[in-house]
């Protein structure tokens, strides 16, 4: 592939994820979906570019919608620290930090303690940068 055919796909890239075409000095963070005629299902795509010596550093992660949210036991949390996070999540105040690399698990992580509450319930918010998952 020559630089005009990387330079091309690159500016694609950036346009579906609505991030600036003529930007290539600064890191951008982006995101785009499609829907999978095989699945038939809707695919959530994560692209981050960064400028490197040789040019821009494409890297897309693919994150699969899903309909439902997991509870916590279904993602592997060991039972003591089902516990721990069963009794914070019944307190009427307080903060929850889910940190970690990426694709370690915390926007599952954080949209199966979600699943714990009545939103008619409870006033909760979540600060995320991307937001992975949208929900009601």
């Amino acid at each position: 592939m020559g630089d005009g055919e990387k330079s091309s796909l690159i500016a694609r890239i950036k346009i579906l994820s609505s991030l600036k075409i003529d930007e290539q000095r600064l890191p951008q963070d982006g995101k785009a979906s499609y829907h999978d005629p095989v699945s038939g299902k809707d695919v959530d795509l994560r692209v981050s570019i960064i400028p490197t010596i040789y040019g821009e550093k494409v890297v897309i992660r693919i994150l699969k919608k899903e309909s439902e949210l997991m509870d916590l036991r279904s993602i592997g949390v060991l039972p003591m620290n089902m516990i721990k996070i069963k009794k914070h999540l019944e307190d009427q105040f307080g903060l929850i930090l889910i940190v970690g690399p990426t694709g370690s698990g915390k926007s599952t992580t954080l949209y199966s303690m979600l699943s714990n509450f009545d939103p008619e319930e409870k006033n909760i918010s979540t600060l995320e940068d991307p937001v992975e998952y949208r929900i009601k």
